[in-house]
């Protein structure tokens, strides 16, 4: 396989999470629940899904949908035995070697941040409801009804996640 092959899943899955770095390299196993039965908007679905957050109040343990296009990937990287979905650390991983090769084979400037940009358009372009988007980006809504008194179904994150096509 190429360099770009290798990589794809990665950014893939960073570009279809809205994931920051950090969170996604953190992330422990007993935290990500793959063809969960959930039927919490009244729809029985199997849903897959990573309970991750961090930095903001909005941000923390929040639910972070996985896109069926990128389940596969997820699963195969459970199969390893580390604690880490990833076990690649953020200075070492990312900063000095996955970034720096990507950024050469496709000649641009990106930072990993860009993800959570392209992700945020993507959900812009799919027309994925806005409070899903804030939900799954872990931002706040600055309303208090959907702030504080309003919680996100899994099953509506998940569907509407999975509007994007990658």
């Amino acid at each position: 396989t190429t360099q770009g092959d290798t990589l794809f899943p990665y950014t893939t899955l960073f570009r279809s999470t809205g994931l920051r770095v950090g969170e996604l390299l953190h992330i422990n196993r007993d935290n990500i629940h793959i063809d969960e039965k959930c039927d919490d908007d009244g729809t029985e679905r199997l849903i897959s899904y990573i309970v991750t957050g961090s930095k903001t109040a909005a941000g923390k343990n929040r639910i972070v949908p996985i896109h069926n296009d990128i389940k596969q990937f997820v699963i195969d990287e459970l199969i390893e035995k580390e604690k880490r979905l990833i076990d690649v650390s953020y200075e070492w991983g990312f900063n000095k070697n996955i970034m720096p090769m990507i950024n050469n084979m496709l000649n641009t400037n990106h930072t990993m941040h860009d993800t959570r940009v392209t992700f945020a358009s993507l959900c812009q372009l799919y027309k994925v409801d806005v409070y899903a988007r804030k939900k799954i980006l872990g931002h706040k809504l600055k309303d208090i009804t959907f702030d504080i008194y309003t919680t996100a179904s899994k099953n509506r994150l998940w569907t509407e996640v999975n509007k994007i096509k990658l």
